[in-house]
């Protein structure tokens, strides 16, 4: 039996695995969890790729937010590549973190490819994630090349500090970074 749940164009659900297929589904995985206010999502769930996907420079807001929804699954590329991910959160208030996935709880996120990034804000800024919360975060396999990461300071909390090109800060005992570049 075909158990398929249709959540959006590109984002299909079978059996608590979520696939995106497009650009369209991606920023609907993102919408998600970014609307969820002061909940964790998809905990003991797992979001894989199932192709590559360009982003046109659209504006993109990270998945997961400091004081908001924080990503806490697993997110599978599977080896794909994600193309032109443009992210300005420059205007954004105090801590405000800052990449593909803002904040990560407890969050595994691997066999991902970024290609073509332009990625500017003020505080916890990485391509792949701004923050790294808990013992447990993991980011494995994920690949980036031709990037742009910048980070500028607007006031004593977001003064343009933890800036790196996989993650901005990487924050507590038990945190992996393994087998990645930049």
């Amino acid at each position: 039996s075909n158990n398929t749940t249709v959540i959006a164009d590109g984002l299909t659900m079978v059996d608590d695995v979520y696939s995106i297929s497009n650009a369209n589904g991606l920023f609907a995985f993102a919408e998600s969890l970014n609307s969820e206010t002061k909940t964790m999502s998809y905990s003991g769930k797992t979001v894989k790729l199932t192709a590559d996907i360009d982003l046109n420079n659209q504006a993109w807001t990270s998945i997961g937010q400091t004081g908001k929804a924080q990503f806490t699954g697993t997110f599978d590329g599977c080896n794909y590549t994600i193309s032109n991910l443009k992210i300005d959160n420059t205007d954004e208030g105090g801590n405000c973190s800052t990449g593909l996935f803002g904040w990560l709880n407890s969050a595994i996120v691997k066999n991902v490819n970024i290609s073509n990034a332009e990625v500017a804000g003020h505080h916890n800024v990485g391509v792949i994630a701004g923050y790294m919360e808990t013992s447990g975060c993991t980011i494995e396999n994920c690949h980036v090349s031709n990037a742009t990461i910048s980070c500028t300071s607007v006031n004593a909390d977001a003064n343009g500090d933890k800036c790196g090109g996989i993650v901005g800060i990487a924050g507590n005992a038990g945190v992996v970074v393994k087998d990645c570049s930049v």
